[in-house]
């Protein structure tokens, strides 16, 4: 394998089988139909193929055709199966050099199990583009992309090909703006082309719509970033609409033989996974082929999806994509599945939400190929977003044949490993800081995103960021300054006033108001995207403002002579000696209430920014 970019860190769980679980076909299938750009278009298309490079080291290059598979079922879950896929390939419908009619023939006779056809929707979202494509020479398509014609067209081809339990096609379509990047839709009724060049909101915005007989909608569709940086404005800054965070599922980060993890960071731009994760999507990782040829599914060493679905139909596949039950890789027939076990909790599948604010998680990794890959050495990392480049939150090699004990932590759970034959698993130990570009500091605990990166394959694990905790988080300083006032003279809503007003000015509230100003500063300088506390933090904070609530309410208060002091307690049920003691108890448990409440918030958020996330045993 190739030397890692990430540098040296620590790693996990892997498991790799040696059986042959059937073999795929090795060649396309004879093709008689003439494509009208056989001339025109194939010799630009081959040329920009031919000056991507090799794969990388954690690619088998297994040569054009592809060759055997792994087994469909996870070792460390269940009730899901494994299907191969490729969710994004182009015809002569647009830019592509092949017949739409053979597509989906031959991404099945290749093996895969979901294929989906997504030409580019650029400005024939109207009844002028069909007209325009009758007049116009065929070459027009390149630039129009498709039109309602090509969109009904390209459903009746998934239609006929789709059966549910053997092959999943899918009509789909990509969103081109030529500066701003592409977007995939899939699953939708309607398309939709570039309405306002130079701005993502008017695309986000279908997505919410819901489909209609006056206006069309994408709301019963999902998306995905394409080819993340190839176009100057990536996504004009991966411009987040909350509202569709859950319809926008994927990220490719496998574009035919590209890799784009790292896309544009020699040129001092942040990589394309963190700018995404960091804008606040929590998108899956995906490959594929981005076919412009008429072998569809066919050439190895280009990008593909695994995705672990319940049901083999349109639906099962829906449901994992939004689930972000999938993975990215550049090998046929690979496949890995993960799970994220928290100390004391539950194991959690790829694409899932931790509610987890520190201490150490255990990571497994299912990893299989075919017999070729017995003994092959094997690296695992688990990224985070960093500010410009992925930190390596742990990483682990597994030398190829080893029957070696594994020193330190894996030491301890006293099993062989077995990389050849997996009689064992690997476990994740504690590692030093990273440091230096690309890596950054690890920060801000797991309710960050995290990738894990194994041998050909990328996985998604979504932010733990709950509603409680971004709202917790917006409403701190508003909250903060009105329980300021309230503690100063808030108790005078009840008619109670008197000399605390001029104590607390000079003594109270000036403690108070840097110590909430310590814990928002902390609070709002977080790692992560979206910003938001924890579960912890949150709940802390809300305990401080309830004890802050109560503290200015029943504090009692005194005026010049013996006879003047005065609480809520007396203001409701009349003078009492017995009433002002009981005010005085019960403004002193609220405020004791408070001052643990915050020294529990100002802990959460000290040790938030240390290495919380560490992977440990």
């Amino acid at each position: 394998m190739a030397p890692s970019p990430f540098g040296r860190s620590p790693v996990f769980q892997g498991m790799c089988d040696g059986y042959h679980h059937g073999t795929l076909p090795t060649a396309p299938p004879d093709r008689t139909a003439l494509t009208r750009r056989a001339t025109i278009a194939a010799g630009a298309g081959l040329l920009m193929a031919g000056t991507l490079g090799a794969s990388t080291g954690a690619i088998a290059d297994t040569g054009r055709s592809p060759r055997v598979g792994a087994a469909r079922r996870s070792r460390l879950t269940r009730g899901t199966r494994l299907l191969h896929a490729d969710l994004h390939n182009h015809t002569l419908l647009s830019d592509g050099d092949g017949d739409p009619a053979l597509a989906f023939d031959s991404m099945r006779s290749a093996g895969l199990d979901v294929a989906a056809l997504t030409d580019h929707a650029t400005l024939s979202d109207n009844l002028l583009g069909d007209v325009l494509a009758g007049l116009l020479p065929p070459e027009y398509s390149q630039l129009g992309g498709i039109t309602r014609t090509d969109w009904h067209q390209t459903r009746a081809y998934a239609d006929a090909a789709n059966v549910d339990g053997a092959f999943t096609a899918i009509r789909g379509f990509e969103w081109s703006e030529p500066l701003l990047g592409h977007v995939n839709v899939w699953f939708s009724e309607h398309y939709t082309d570039v309405l306002e060049a130079g701005l993502m909101q008017p695309l986000l915005s279908w997505l919410r719509r819901e489909p209609g007989l006056v206006l069309d909608g994408g709301a019963d569709g999902l998306a995905g970033f394409n080819h993340p940086g190839r176009e100057p404005g990536r996504f004009q800054g991966f411009h987040y609409d909350e509202r569709v965070r859950d319809r926008v599922v994927s990220l490719e980060m496998f574009n035919r033989r590209d890799d784009f993890v790292f896309e544009g960071y020699a040129d001092g731009r942040s990589s394309p996974l963190v700018a995404c994760l960091n804008a606040g999507w929590r998108t899956g990782i995906a490959g594929c082929t981005d076919e412009h040829g008429t072998d569809w599914g066919f050439p190895e060493g280009k990008g593909r999806t695994g995705m672990w679905v319940t049901d083999h139909s349109r639906a099962g596949v829906k449901a994992a994509m939004r689930a972000r039950r999938f993975f990215a890789t550049r090998t046929s027939g690979l496949r890995v599945d993960a799970t994220a076990t928290p100390r004391r909790g539950t194991p959690h599948r790829m694409g899932s939400v931790l509610s987890h604010d520190r201490g150490a998680v255990r990571i497994r990794v299912d990893l299989a190929r075919d017999a070729s890959w017995i003994g092959r050495p094997l690296t695992v990392q688990v990224l985070r977003p960093g500010t410009d480049a992925p930190t390596v939150g742990a990483r682990r090699g597994v030398p190829g044949r080893s029957r070696r004990r594994l020193p330190g932590a894996c030491r301890r759970g006293g099993r062989r490993l077995d990389a050849a034959a997996d009689r064992g698993p690997v476990r994740a130990e504690r590692h030093p800081r990273t440091r230096g570009p690309p890596l950054q500091r690890p920060g801000g605990g797991l309710h960050q995103p995290v990738v894990v990166r194994a041998p050909g394959g990328l996985i998604p694990y979504g932010s733990a960021v709950t509603k409680l905790g971004r709202a917790t988080l917006l409403w701190m300083i508003p909250v903060n300054l009105l329980l300021l006032v309230w503690v100063w003279i808030g108790r005078i809503v009840f008619g109670v006033g008197g000399w605390f007003f001029v104590i607390f000015l000079v003594s109270v509230v000036p403690v108070v108001l840097i110590a909430l100003t310590l814990t928002t500063a902390l609070a709002y300088t977080q790692d992560g995207r979206p910003r938001a506390l924890t579960r912890v933090q949150a709940w802390a904070q809300l305990v401080t403002w309830i004890g802050l609530l109560g503290f200015g309410a029943f504090c009692p208060d005194f005026g010049d002579t013996d006879d003047s002091q005065i609480s809520l307690l007396t203001q409701v049920f009349g003078q009492s000696d017995s009433l002002i003691d009981l005010s005085v108890t019960i403004t002193i448990a609220f405020g004791l209430l408070a001052v643990a409440a915050y020294v529990v918030l100002l802990v959460a958020l000290v040790f938030a920014r240390r290495d919380s996330g560490t992977i440990t045993e």
